[in-house]
């Protein structure tokens, strides 16, 4: 992942609340340590994370992001959070708890409070982001809103980010950091909204968008690191990496023979590895071309430097044929060609 330009990794302190079927679960991945004491209250071991954390900074990771505090399309309920319970392991959260509930507010106000305090410790301030639902929708706003206001008090100054595609979440100030998909995101643009990420998502099929699918040159691919510089987009964040499911969780899969994850998305989507031997990740040639978009963007920055920001958009739209935004932008190989050596040229001249 960091090869190829990836600088964040997904944290589970819990399981991740994600594409999991109502009343199932996932495959538990949980690196915090908790028990419940005879009195109702928690003790917590950081020392699985703090493993996690060595090995990603080993590798080269600088960000952490931490998994959603609330379930998945709505926060109606909490995430599966694993604890010992008088010596025996049990859920003792998820499905059956509101999200709003007194017991899952006093956990939150117990274990946010100890994770943050630890990242510190950890150096980790200013390096971390929190996430409080995965696309909610807007009759959720004002829930949203208010299991917000349930967890922020708790994260000092810590950014929380989500992947939506209503900008009346941005408008309301309800997301700190809004994360919208390319197909939603011109009416963030338009506002001017900053910082702002944006994210693929396969709802949109394979239409005009770029995107990372099988079916896709990978030109279409490439060419997210040029739009996002051109859009003054500052963060990408991926869907997915290795999200080797089937849709909604209920089976794994072998990527290598089902690349749509069991009609769930069109194939590629889901992911940018594939499972190799001894626990090493293959990659595809999509994630290579998610590495030079980021390259591209480094490149854009270096000609920035030399001829300023308004320059370095002329030039992207003189080498692009006049327009460039994520719906209407160059699809051919030949135009990275031309733009590195244009680049390069002026550069060096």
């Amino acid at each position: 992942a960091v090869q190829n330009g990836i600088n964040m990794i997904l944290t589970p302190v819990f399981t991740p609340e994600l594409d999991t079927a109502v009343g199932r679960e996932r495959l538990t991945t949980q690196l915090v340590g908790i028990t419940v004491e005879a009195d109702g209250s928690y003790r917590f071991d950081f020392s699985a994370l703090d493993r996690w954390i060595g090995l990603c900074r080993d590798a080269g990771v600088e960000y952490f992001e931490f998994p959603h505090l609330f379930s998945q399309w709505g926060a109606k309920h909490a995430p599966k959070i694993v604890a010992k319970v008088n010596g025996r392991r049990q859920t003792i959260f998820g499905w059956q708890t509101d999200a709003l509930g007194a017991t899952y507010a006093r956990f939150l106000s117990c274990f946010l409070p100890a994770l943050v305090s630890h990242l510190e410790e950890m150096q980790l301030a200013g390096k971390c982001y929190f996430h409080i639902s995965d696309e909610p929708k807007l009759a959720q706003l004002e829930h949203y809103i208010k299991c917000r206001d349930l967890v922020v008090p708790h994260l000092k100054h810590y950014p929380v980010i989500d992947a939506l595609s209503d900008y009346a979440f941005a408008k309301s100030g309800a997301v700190m950091q809004p994360v919208p998909s390319v197909q939603h995101i011109q009416p963030f643009l338009d506002a001017h909204v900053s910082p702002l990420w944006t994210y693929y998502s396969g709802a949109h099929g394979c239409s005009a968008y770029t995107g990372r699918y099988l079916s896709m040159p990978l030109a279409r691919t490439r060419i997210i690191g040029v739009q996002m510089y051109m859009a003054d987009v500052q963060g990408f964040l991926h869907w997915g990496y290795n999200f080797w499911h089937t849709k909604l969780s209920y089976d794994v899969i072998d990527p290598r023979l089902m690349t749509d994850c069991g009609c769930f998305n069109p194939s590629g989507d889901c992911f940018l590895v594939y499972p190799g031997e001894e626990g090493r990740a293959w990659e595809s040639m999509r994630l290579n071309a998610m590495r030079e978009a980021m390259e591209d963007i480094r490149m854009l920055e270096l000609y920035e430097s030399a001829f300023g920001k308004e320059a370095t958009k002329r030039m992207l739209l003189e080498q692009s044929g006049g327009r460039l935004d994520f719906r209407v932008y160059p699809t051919e190989a030949a135009f990275f060609s031309r733009l590195r050596a244009h680049i390069m040229k002026k550069l060096l001249s």
